[in-house]
């Protein structure tokens, strides 16, 4: 008999749990919790993100307090278009915050009903781009002679790069990845 009773609360517990994990997934009720934005949009966008458009961007219903997990009400045809390693830019201005730039770490897709989705992301970081050989040819030079410049670099993000030149004598022809260095007409110290 005292095993019914046990049960029989530990049921009604789990269905008071249950109705309230539903109710703030599903329901009407929104919870916000945002710190450390920036109210204007980042200045470098890396390319291929993917920019939550406004019906998806509705059915936010919970941002975590560490901005860590994103939860939607209903999906979208674009929510379920993500995938792991997306990088998403989330537009959160409607609820007085601002831009965040995640990278998506897991997605949740299938939820009760076909409803929902939960969406686990990281902070999307920008890495520097690394140099991997400068090159001149020919590599010594008299004055006033010629040199081409190659700098070989790369981004693992995959970003654009780009080059800038800067040198304390002679004239520097040229943009980008390659250019001229012409030696100046005299020697200095």
């Amino acid at each position: 008999m005292k095993y019914n009773r046990v049960n029989k609360y530990f049921q009604i517990i789990t269905f008071i749990l249950f109705t309230i994990f539903i109710t703030l997934f599903f329901g009407s009720l929104e919870i916000m919790a945002l710190e450390n934005v920036s109210l204007e949009i980042p200045d470098f966008i890396p390319a291929g993100t993917i920019i939550l458009d406004e019906p998806s961007s509705q059915e936010i219903i919970y941002i975590s307090s560490d901005q860590s997990v994103l939860l939607f009400r209903n999906s979208t045809p674009q929510l379920e278009q993500l995938q792991s390693g997306d990088v998403l830019l989330l537009n959160v201005t409607q609820f007085n915050a601002s831009y965040l730039l995640f990278q998506i770490k897991h997605i949740i897709k299938k939820r009760p009903n076909n409803k929902g989705v939960m969406i686990e992301v990281v902070p999307w970081q920008n890495h520097s781009p690394f140099i991997s050989a400068l090159i001149a040819q020919p590599s010594t030079i008299e004055i006033g002679q010629r040199s081409y410049l190659t700098c070989h670099a790369a981004d693992q993000d995959g970003d654009m790069l780009s080059y800038s030149w800067i040198s304390t004598g002679g004239t520097i022809l040229g943009s980008g990845p390659s250019i001229t260095w012409i030696a100046p007409e005299q020697t200095g110290g």
